[in-house]
């Protein structure tokens, strides 16, 4: 999906109060033109932080909900990251599961508190996933 994308516009994270419609927000993910996504944020709810990417750039973003001043705030982001796929949180550890697509397929694992990218294996696929993983039932993916 990288540069592919098509429309004019930034890719956008929208938040809309559940409460009150008239409160809501739109960040722009990676601040270009043109961007393109294929599959939904990721909301931690513990943390209060959402993720979000933008394929066609290969950002990813996140950004912490400040409740007192009814907003989101960025808190890191990553330029060079092929990814398009589902995210899935392993909550226990704070580790966001993403695929990153250069020349090969790889999966990430992303501390969701600082960006930091702490693994990465190459899985040796030639095609960029745009699916997802599977949780498993000890702090493990499929």
């Amino acid at each position: 999906m990288t540069g592919r994308g098509a429309g004019t516009g930034t890719i956008r994270l929208i938040r809309v109060s559940l409460a009150d419609a008239a409160n809501h927000e739109a960040v722009d993910v990676s601040r270009k033109p043109g961007g393109a996504i294929s599959n939904p944020p990721l909301w931690d709810e513990k943390r209060q932080i959402a993720v979000a990417y933008d394929s066609a750039h290969g950002v990813m973003r996140a950004f912490r909900f400040h409740e007192k001043q009814c907003q989101l705030v960025p808190i890191w982001e990553i330029p060079n990251l092929g990814c398009a796929s589902h995210m899935l949180l392993l909550p226990d550890s704070g580790n966001v599961v993403t695929n990153d697509f250069a020349k090969r397929e790889a999966v990430a694992l992303i501390d969701i508190e600082t960006g930091q990218v702490r693994d990465r294996a190459d899985i040796g696929g030639y095609m960029q996933g745009v699916t997802f993983p599977a949780p498993g039932w000890n702090n493990d993916f499929y």
